[in-house]
């Protein structure tokens, strides 16, 4: 769990320089602002670590039974299946630097969640339930399930997500923004401003267009003051 979230500050401030797109990087909603911040690991992540620390002592303690031995191996495959997928997707963003939205059109925060329920489904829950019923064992069982655990909960970030909302920004590093992306001066995205206006290389919102024509209207009018 430490490790996740070590990982998960890494791969934020790579991911951008702005609070908006370091907080794009993390998947889980409730963690997004300590990230976007890189606060250090915050005290709800600690008391878990705690909770399931004493979970499995508390299961390693009954070894001595049947039942006791095959929930602590189950519980055991659980977390290694599990945290092995998510530090080892972290690992692979940190080195590739992926881009979330590649082709630059509009994607939901739930198409993002749901998007990330199918590939663990495809990638870790179905080879590691076909592991489960060539070789049976409780530690097998355990981590198919800790890869339906990963499905399961981005599953349920996109049912509490709204349909229509848009997914943070995606960001990709610094000088390789894609053209309209997002307003070069303040950051913001099309879907945050009226007009955003796409340059070669950069891009403009109207907000910032209307702001600029304010200061160089000042400026002109107390240049021609002092010339008077």
């Amino acid at each position: 769990m430490v490790s996740d979230y070590v990982l998960t500050l890494v791969g934020a401030r790579l991911y951008g320089g702005t609070p908006e797109a370091r907080a794009a990087y993390e998947m889980n909603p409730r963690y997004r602002d300590v990230v976007a911040r890189l606060r250090p690991v915050p005290a709800r992540l600690v008391l878990r670590c705690v909770l399931v620390a004493a979970l499995l002592a508390m299961m390693s303690a009954t070894q001595h039974s049947a039942i006791g031995r095959m929930g602590y191996s189950a519980l055991v495959g659980v977390l290694i299946a599990a945290y092995a997928l998510i530090n080892g997707g972290h690992i692979a963003n940190i080195l590739i630097l992926r881009q979330r939205n590649k082709d630059g059109g509009a994607v939901t925060e739930r198409g993002r969640q749901i998007a990330a329920a199918y590939r663990y489904f495809g990638t870790a829950f179905l080879p590691l339930a076909v592991l489960a019923a060539w070789m049976p064992s409780a530690f097998s069982v355990g981590a198919a399930l800790g890869g339906l655990f990963l499905v399961g909960t981005h599953l349920r970030w996109a049912l509490a997500s709204p349909a229509s909302a848009p997914a943070p920004r995606s960001a990709v590093p610094q000088g390789r923004q894609q053209v309209g992306q997002h307003c070069g001066f303040c950051g913001r995205t099309a879907a945050q401003v009226p007009v955003l206006i796409a340059g070669r290389t950069a891009g403009i919102c109207s907000e910032c267009v209307a702001t600029s024509s304010v200061i160089l209207a000042e400026r002109a009018a107390a240049s021609v003051a002092s010339v008077t």
